[in-house]
């Protein structure tokens, strides 16, 4: 039923013969390109088998990595490629609440408006703005994060910090401001200038990194219901990792939502590899309670109530000293990421069946009376 209402997405939004030409011509083109990618992918480390792979890769509709991550992970074929399940993830629920979610700006103008605690909006820095437009950018005292209001993951995010004599440090490499004035001004996009937030010192331990660690909740909810908890995890960065490196740049620790207290962590590169302390430090992760988490999840689901119906968000939420701060909302995220807990084969349930409710919902709406 998933896989036939894509289709039908795309039959909505096309005329009936182009929508048959695409769909045909995206099955044709798939296999060769299927073929190439898990190639490719199986000649470099980790140096995956090509042939389950590339038939993974066939089956779900979905690039090698995540097919190969999600064997590693959970012993089966990944349920649903990341593209299959954005294009069907946009069709489902208040067409509202996703737009809201794309933009951090309406986002956290939401949020805050519900009680919700969300970072303060320093500057909005347009592309070819003038040097006056930059003056809290420049007269910033402490470090501040630099954003792409409707970005996705880490895409365009600047972690800067100012040091002495004019200097900064830019995703931990040391520039002049001309180099950092230039840089946001010759941006193409318009950027979103925030304070940069720094962990709870409940967190000792996973604050070696210059980015916080970072809680993952994911909140579902059924046609018509209120939205509930579905899965947690806690993202710790890796000292020396660029945010970027989606295989190397956290440990990811999931969390047993009964006690708050953290699983043992994985790290993607190694998705076989089970981390009861930090590598770096030997702090310990495994039974640890992670404090701050029932107050976050309380966050979340006020953040879910306010946010026109979607049925899965994935919230990221920064425990500070003062509370937790929500940094955004994402209706149509990494599927994987949304499933993580479930590779100690005992978390949260597939999504697939509440997916597959929405799915019946929009039809039933859709039929003429």
């Amino acid at each position: 039923m998933l896989f036939r209402s894509i289709g039908d997405h795309v039959k909505r939004r096309l005329p009936a013969p182009i929508a048959r030409l695409v769909l045909a011509g995206a099955r044709a083109a798939w296999l060769p390109f299927a073929f190439f990618r898990a190639y490719r992918f199986s000649r470099a480390p980790p140096h995956a088998a090509f042939g389950t792979v590339f038939l993974d890769c066939l089956m779900a509709g979905t690039g090698p990595r995540e097919a190969w991550l999600w064997r590693e992970l959970f012993g089966e074929r990944v349920e649903l490629g990341n593209r299959a399940m954005s294009l069907l993830l946009s069709g489902l629920g208040d067409p509202a609440g996703h737009a809201t979610l794309a933009d951090k700006l309406a986002t956290a103008e939401t949020l805050r408006a519900a009680g919700v605690a969300v970072p303060e909006t320093l500057a909005i820095i347009e592309p070819g703005c003038a040097e006056r437009d930059l003056a809290p950018v420049r007269d910033a005292k402490a470090g501040l994060v630099i954003k792409l209001p409707r970005g996705f993951g880490s895409s365009g995010l600047i972690m800067a910090e100012p040091l002495a004599a004019g200097r900064w440090r830019l995703n931990g490499k040391e520039v002049s401001w001309e180099q950092f004035s230039g840089r946001l001004q010759g941006a193409r996009q318009q950027r979103l200038v925030q304070p940069w937030l720094r962990g709870a010192r409940s967190l000792d331990g996973f604050l070696e990194a210059e980015r916080p660690p970072v809680l993952r909740i994911t909140t579902a909810r059924r046609p018509g219901a209120a939205p509930f908890l579905h899965d947690a995890f806690l993202a710790i960065p890796v000292p020396g990792n660029p945010a970027s490196s989606y295989l190397t740049r956290d440990l990811r620790a999931p969390i047993d939502a009964a006690t708050g207290r953290l699983h043992a962590a994985v790290l993607f590169a190694e998705p076989r590899r089970r981390l009861a302390s930090v590598p770096w430090n030997g702090a310990k992760i495994e039974g640890r309670l992670l404090e701050g988490f029932e107050a976050a999840v309380r966050a979340t689901l006020v953040a879910a109530s306010a946010i026109p119906p979607a049925p899965v968000i994935s919230w990221d939420v920064v425990l500070t000293d003062t509370g937790p701060v929500i940094l955004e909302g994402n209706s149509m995220g990494s599927w994987l990421l949304v499933n993580l807990g479930r590779f100690r084969g005992q978390g949260a349930a597939s999504l697939v069946p509440l997916l597959a409710e929405w799915v019946a919902a929009g039809q039933r709406r859709q039929r003429p009376s």
